[in-house]
């Protein structure tokens, strides 16, 4: 509780409460959001981002920069994490331009075909960029469906159906099957 913090402070050493107040002060100068994925960071980059041994195939879509912080205190995932400043929520008015998240660079294709390519690309798994791209618009189809709880669980789905080969055989059955009738 704040009473029991009061407390604690108050007993501290005022040269202590003097170095953690003028911390405090100085935090929004110190700290601001990764370039890259939008946790905290001092400095370009947060810790995850400039780390070269970090799997970079992988990420992970969370809400809120204290989600980074909690995944990485299990020491089990290695690769990165893109944070949406907060959840998309249609039913609520809240949409990805609203939040405060970096934008993933997705591909541009210059024509129809060349679209149809990138997608196919990014069904199989074969292009990063756009693999990220459908996985975050079917993680809110997922979500805003029911099929998931979450966005997060719902990109997880996504992301793990892409990388097991199963995508673009979904996608292909679908496709063939509109065209029997």
């Amino acid at each position: 509780s704040s009473r029991g913090l009061a407390l604690a402070l108050l007993e501290r050493d005022p040269a202590y409460l003097a170095r953690l107040a003028e911390a405090i002060r100085t935090l929004p100068e110190r700290v601001g959001r990764c370039r890259e994925c939008g946790a905290l960071a001092e400095g370009e980059l947060c810790p995850v981002c400039a780390d070269p041994t970090r799997d970079r195939s992988l990420i992970c879509v969370v809400e809120h920069p204290l989600d980074v912080v909690m995944m990485e205190r299990t020491g089990v995932y290695r690769g990165l994490y893109h944070v949406l400043g907060g959840a998309i929520s249609p039913r609520e008015g809240v949409m990805p331009e609203d939040l405060s998240a970096p934008r993933v660079e997705v591909p541009r294709a210059a024509s129809r075909e060349e679209a149809v390519e990138l997608t196919l690309r990014g069904l199989r798994g074969e292009h990063k960029g756009a693999a990220i791209a459908i996985s975050v618009n079917a993680a809110a189809a997922l979500y805003v469906a029911g099929v998931t709880s979450s966005l997060r669980d719902g990109y997880e789905l996504a992301m793990q159906t892409i990388q097991e080969g199963k995508a673009y055989g979904h996608v292909k059955a679908v496709v063939e099957s509109s065209h029997e009738g």
